[in-house]
C-alpha cells in the first residue's frame, strides 16, 4: 500500500496519494502506535503530500510531530536533519522566517558534522538558509554566508558544477535585492546557461534560474531580453510537456504580463486569452482554479480602457467568491473592480465595493491587519490598482478606520 502512495506522489496525483497515506497512517497508529518508526515515516510522507497540495498549516503540524518523534525515538542524524529541513521549508511558505532560520542553522551544523562542509547536501542547506536571510532582508549576513561558501565550493567543484550553481543562483538573487543588478545578471546568466545545458530547459532548477533572471531583467527595464527568455522558455515547455500541461501555463502567463507592461496590448490580449482557455481546459472549466488568469486578463482590458470587459470578467470571479481567510487575489479583485467602476462613472457602486472590502477586513480580525496592508502595498507596487483619490486616502487609514468601526 505504501508503494502505491509513493507511486501516486511521484506522478503528482496528490489527491490519490493523500487518500492512500491517510488510510495507511490510521491503520498503523492503531496497530503499531503513534511513535513506531513505520508510523513516523508514513506521517512524513503524508506531510509531503499536504505540502504539495498547498495545505501548509496541516503540513506544518505533521512535520512538527515528525521532528518530535524523530528526536524521541533516537533516529539517525540524517532523519533529524531531513525533519528540520522539511519543517523549515513549510515555515517559509507560511512566512515564519525567524523560526525557519533557526531550524536551518541547526540542520546546517548537523550536516557539517555528519557530511562535511563541501558535501552537496550541506551546500543545499547553505543555499536554503541564504534564501531565508534574503526574505528577512538580512543582506549583510547573507552576503557573508554566500561569499564564504562560493569561494570554497568553486575551488573544490569548479564554477559550472551543479553544487556550485546552488550558491551562484542565491548570489544572483541577493545582488538583485541589493540593487547590484549587473552582478545579478552575470550570475543569473551563468546559472541559467549551465543548468539548461546540463539538466535541460524544462528542469525545475533551470526554471528557477529563468524566473530569477526574468525578474532581474524586469527590474532593469530590459524588456527585450526578458521577452526572448520567455519565448525560449515557452517553446521548451510546449516541446517537452505539450500544450495540455500546467507546467506550460506558467511561462505563457508571464509572457502575457510582460507584453502588457510593455504596452503591446493586442499581443498581450491574444496570449492571455490563450492562457485563460488553457487554464479552463486543465481545470475542467472551474473558475476558482483560474483566478490569476482572469485577473491578468481584466488588468489588460483596464489598460486598454475596455472597462466593461474588465468589469464583466471580475464579476464572474466575485459572484460566488466569499473567502473566510486572508486571500491576496480576493483583495486585488475587490480593489481593482472598485477602481474600474469609478473610471466608468459608477461612483456609488465603487463606494459599495470599497465598503464590502472594509467589512471583509473587519471580519478577519486585528491579527491580519498588517498582512492586509502588505497586500495593499503589493497591489500598488504592481501598478495594477489605480483607485480614485478618495479611495487612495482611505486605504492608508485602514487600521484606524477598522478600529473606529
Amino acid at each position: 500500500m505504501e508503494e502505491l502512495g509513493v507511486l501516486a506522489f511521484s506522478l503528482n496525483h496528490n489527491e490519490e496519494a493523500a487518500r492512500i497515506f491517510s488510510d495507511l497512517l490510521e491503520k498503523q497508529e492503531k496497530a503499531l502506535g503513534k511513535e513506531h518508526l513505520e508510523t513516523v515515516a508514513t506521517r512524513s510522507c503524508l506531510a509531503s503530500v499536504r505540502f504539495n497540495q498547498g495545505r501548509y498549516v496541516e503540513a506544518e503540524q505533521m512535520y512538527r510531530q515528525f521532528l518530535k518523534d524523530s528526536l524521541k525515538t533516537g533516529s539517525t542524524h540524517s532523519d533529524v536533519i531531513i525533519a528540520m529541513s522539511n519543517l523549515a521549508k513549510t515555515l517559509m511558505k507560511l512566512e515564519k522566517y525567524a523560526e525557519a532560520a533557526r531550524l536551518q542553522r541547526r540542520a546546517l551544523v548537523l550536516g557539517i558534522k555528519l557530511l562535511g562542509r563541501l558535501h552537496h547536501s550541506t551546500v543545499c542547506k547553505v543555499a536554503a538558509l541564504a534564501e531565508t536571510y534574503i526574505r528577512q532582508k538580512r543582506y549583510v549576513r547573507c552576503n557573508k554566508l554566500l561569499s564564504i561558501a562560493f569561494a570554497e565550493v568553486e575551488q573544490h567543484y569548479g564554477r559550472g558544477h551543479q553544487t556550485t550553481l546552488f550558491i551562484v543562483h542565491r548570489l544572483s538573487q541577493l545582488y538583485a535585492r541589493t540593487r547590484r543588478l549587473h552582478k545579478a545578471v552575470e550570475f543569473g546568466r551563468l546559472a541559467l546557461f549551465e543548468r539548461s545545458r546540463q539538466l535541460g530547459e524544462t528542469h525545475p532548477g533551470t526554471i528557477q534560474s529563468a524566473e530569477n533572471l526574468l525578474d532581474v531583467y524586469l527590474r532593469m527595464g530590459r524588456y527585450r531580453p526578458a521577452l526572448l527568455l520567455l519565448f525560449k522558455w515557452t517553446q521548451g515547455a510546449i516541446r517537452d510537456y505539450g500544450e495540455s500541461d500546467r507546467r506550460t501555463l506558467q511561462p505563457i502567463v508571464a509572457l502575457g504580463k510582460v507584453l502588457r507592461d510593455t504596452k503591446r496590448f493586442r499581443d498581450a490580449e491574444k496570449v492571455q486569452l490563450y492562457a485563460l482557455d488553457l487554464a479552463m481546459g486543465l481545470s475542467g472549466n472551474k473558475i476558482e482554479a483560474c483566478r490569476a488568469e482572469f485577473l491578468g486578463m481584466a488588468s489588460t482590458y483596464d489598460s486598454q480602457g475596455r472597462y466593461f470587459q474588465a468589469k464583466a470578467l471580475r464579476d464572474r470571479l466575485l459572484e460566488d467568491w466569499d473567502p473566510t481567510e486572508l486571500n491576496e487575489e480576493y483583495v486585488r479583485a475587490l480593489l481593482d473592480q472598485s477602481g474600474t467602476l469609478y473610471r466608468m462613472g459608477q461612483k456609488k457602486q465603487a463606494q459599495a465595493l470599497w465598503d464590502k472590502f472594509m467589512n471583509y477586513v473587519a471580519s478577519l480580525g486585528e491579527a491580519n491587519e498588517t498582512e492586509v496592508l502588505k497586500i495593499l502595498g503589493k497591489v500598488k507596487k504592481r501598478r495594477e490598482f489605480q483607485s480614485p483619490r478618495s479611495l487612495q486616502v482611505r486605504r492608508f487609514r485602514l487600521i484606524g478606520t477598522r478600529k473606529r468601526a
